[in-house]
């Protein structure tokens, strides 16, 4: 009698263990946290749009413009490089 509890509890103890239930975390779905963590902006130099977290960050006239990868923010900086010679060219 002994024996046959002792083999009901293993085998239950084993049962549990192949059935074991996952636990999934998943994130948090509240609008708030899809509002912040996946908002997407554009490029404004390929015009392409990334999540905010992902970008390259220029501070360019006290503002913030922020670019999908530090490739397009050297294309930038290129461009406005370009511009500020032509300005003051075009005023001599």
């Amino acid at each position: 009698m002994f024996k046959i509890i002792i083999f009901a509890v293993i085998g239950y103890v084993l049962y549990r263990a192949v059935t074991k239930k996952r636990i999934v975390v998943r994130p948090d779905t509240s609008p708030d946290a899809y509002r912040e963590a996946d908002e997407m902006v554009q490029d404004p130099l390929c015009k392409t749009y990334f999540p905010r977290e992902q970008g390259v960050a220029l501070e360019h006239q006290d503002e913030v413009v922020l670019f999908c990868s530090m490739d397009c923010l050297e294309k930038y900086k290129i461009a406005l490089d370009a511009k500020s010679n032509d300005a003051t060219d075009g005023r001599s």
